[in-house]
């Protein structure tokens, strides 16, 4: 037989795969009791879930940060295999060839399968024939710079490799965290149901001047993007085209070493560098829309402020 209606726990079941859906509950009914001060019922169920949704919304900004850190991390450890293989391998098996003919027992010497170890494998395979082709060229003095460019990329990957294993450590302790918190705030909302079926049960309708149970019923599930990449020194770029709304959420990571401006303007290739929001290299923010400018401007750009080197981003945007 199928449990009682009510014994079941709905904020469970509608929160299990939207975190996000459980937070615009928890603070709808957390504003809703919190306008109620005459009456001491409703203050004490307020008092019983404010800290609660407080602590829940803390560790879902703290979540959303490490999933954009994680990202950002990520697509770093990327973009050093994609610049491995072709362009920097190409370079170093021509410096090699300048000095040894393709067919002879030295260039076999350094590169004993050519270039196939540096195209495929996992990451470790890979960063460990740059870590085998290193040994090869030291007993060669000509060759001493393309050892040390080798060395330079082989410390540049194993560094961020392991920043990438930390923030994936990161990532998935605040997930586990955020997900005990998850069920702690859901049974707080429907111990609060409760108590006010108990206060209402004369004029159960009240108990629904609490609650926005269209939102449990029928929940509309948040969109999730993840846009990241690189701006021009002293360049604007445009990252979203679309239309906005005031309560829109922006996680914003500057993960290079130039300060960026991000804002919404009213034109593609609108600049950002007066009206936008800046943040510093390593800054990782979160912003509602309003707060990046007009939400009646369709473009959400980035401008890069410093004039000549290359800047880098993650944006995590959730409608």
């Amino acid at each position: 037989m199928a449990p009682f209606h009510y014994c079941q726990n709905s904020f469970l079941s509608a929160s299990e795969n939207s975190k996000k859906l459980l937070l615009n509950i928890a603070k709808d009914h957390d504003y809703r009791i919190s306008a109620v001060v005459a009456d001491p019922d409703i203050v004490a169920i307020y008092n019983s879930i404010h800290p609660v949704v407080e602590q829940y919304s803390s560790q879902y900004v703290q979540y959303k940060i490490s999933k954009a850190s994680h990202h950002s991390s990520t697509v770093t450890v990327e973009d050093l295999f994609a610049l491995l293989s072709p362009k920097k391998i190409r370079v170093w098996d021509a410096s090699v060839i300048s000095c040894f003919d393709s067919d002879t027992a030295e260039y076999a010497g350094v590169f004993p399968q050519g270039r196939a170890p540096f195209y495929s494998g996992d990451r470790e395979e890979r960063v460990a024939a740059l870590e085998a082709l290193q040994g090869a060229l030291i007993p060669y003095p000509d060759l001493v710079a393309t050892l040390v460019d080798i060395e330079q990329t082989t410390t540049e990957m194993r560094t961020q490799i392991l920043i990438q294993k930390q923030k994936e450590e990161i990532l998935r302790l605040t997930g586990v965290e955020l997900e005990r918190q998850r069920i702690i705030l859901c049974n707080q909302l429907y111990s609060n149901v409760g108590k006010l079926m108990s206060k209402f049960k004369d004029s159960p309708d009240n108990v629904a001047n609490y609650f926005d149970f269209e939102m449990l019923r029928h929940p509309v599930r948040s969109r999730e993007q993840i846009i990241s990449g690189t701006v021009a020194g002293g360049a604007t770029k445009n990252l979203l085209s679309q239309d906005f709304t005031a309560d829109m959420e922006f996680t914003i990571e500057n993960s290079g070493n130039t300060d960026l401006s991000f804002a919404l303007v009213p034109t593609v290739s609108g600049d950002c560098s007066l009206t936008g929001v800046i943040l510093h290299p390593a800054e990782i923010l979160d912003f509602t829309a309003v707060e990046l400018g007009d939400i009646n401007n369709k473009f959400f750009n980035v401008t890069n402020i410093y004039p000549s080197e290359q800047g880098r981003y993650s944006v995590t945007f959730i409608e």
